[in-house]
């Protein structure tokens, strides 16, 4: 299980109404793109989740993409790495 608090969140989390994308260059890898439609978005983190939860399969490039932590499973630890990211905790490219 993974949590996170509210003090992790930036303070202007909701200032921005456009959807949240990393910017990544490199679309046959792309960190975090779960879906492989060539952003990463909270969509890929809902993918990621159900995913984990075996409600939905993912591509293999999507399982590649989805690794975040680089140990070559698709887990928990991903999809908090990635929650991270799009909250603005830490870079996709410091992973």
């Amino acid at each position: 299980a993974f949590c996170i608090t509210l003090d992790e969140l930036p303070d202007d989390l909701f200032s921005n109404t456009s959807p949240i994308v990393t910017d990544i260059t490199d679309t046959s890898e792309m960190l975090g793109d779960t879906d492989c439609n060539g952003s990463v978005e909270l969509t890929d983190a809902i993918k990621l989740a159900k995913a984990i939860a075996s409600v939905e399969q993912i591509s293999a490039q999507g399982s590649i993409n989805s690794d975040l932590d680089r140990n070559g499973k698709v887990e928990n630890n991903d999809l908090m790495l990635l929650l991270r990211v799009l909250a603005g905790a830490i870079n996709i490219h410091s992973l």
